[in-house]
């Protein structure tokens, strides 16, 4: 077998860290990152997703999408926006989450805002980084991505959904609170 050394340099050390060996496989590696680098990203990576977009009321969002990087503005490797319901340093607002996936209205209009996102900036696709959703939202939230994702489809976008640590319960099971990760890895592209 080959032995592979990964590095990583960050300002702040991942919490987990998955390496594992497929020989069918080639790497796809992909950076979250504020900024792209004026000089571009490194050429060993092929995705930079850049933040800097939230959820906003009645299905909209917030922040300014002219402002990111176009999908060919990261060099080698291919933008792609983040789209968050926090920022760093704060608690994640769950409740605009409950808002969108509780109106079909809002529901539609948060999908025609992250498709016009994707098309105008010319991505191959997004990230919903929707964190701390509690289990009162698991169907609706799995309802929402799924439309969502069928939408994206259809367009010719992928689709990515972070989803947040599960919890070990006493009785060995896990508690996976508002996201059904069966459900949701069953419809999107990326499952992280």
């Amino acid at each position: 077998r080959d032995a592979f050394l990964f590095i990583v340099d960050t300002e702040i050390a991942p919490s987990s860290l998955m390496v594992m060996q497929n020989p069918d496989f080639s790497p796809h590696i992909a950076v979250e990152v504020e900024d792209i680098p004026s000089t571009g990203v490194d050429s060993a990576i092929q995705e930079a997703d850049v933040y800097g977009l939230l959820i906003g009321t009645m299905g909209g969002t917030a922040g300014d999408a002219t402002k990111l990087p176009l999908a060919d503005g990261g060099g080698d490797a291919t933008v792609v926006p983040i789209i968050r319901n926090w920022i760093t340093g704060r608690e994640p607002n769950s409740g605009l989450v409950k808002d969108m996936v509780s109106f079909d209205s809002d529901q539609q209009t948060h999908i025609q805002e992250l498709q016009g996102i994707t098309e105008s900036g010319g991505y191959p696709g997004l990230i919903l980084d929707y964190t701390g959703l509690d289990s009162s939202l698991r169907q609706s939230y799995v309802t929402f991505i799924s439309t969502l994702s069928s939408a994206f489809h259809e367009a010719g976008y992928w689709l990515g959904v972070v989803v947040d640590t599960p919890t070990l319960n006493e009785d060995g099971s896990w508690d996976t609170a508002g996201y059904d990760w069966e459900a949701l890895g069953a419809v999107v592209d990326q499952f992280r």
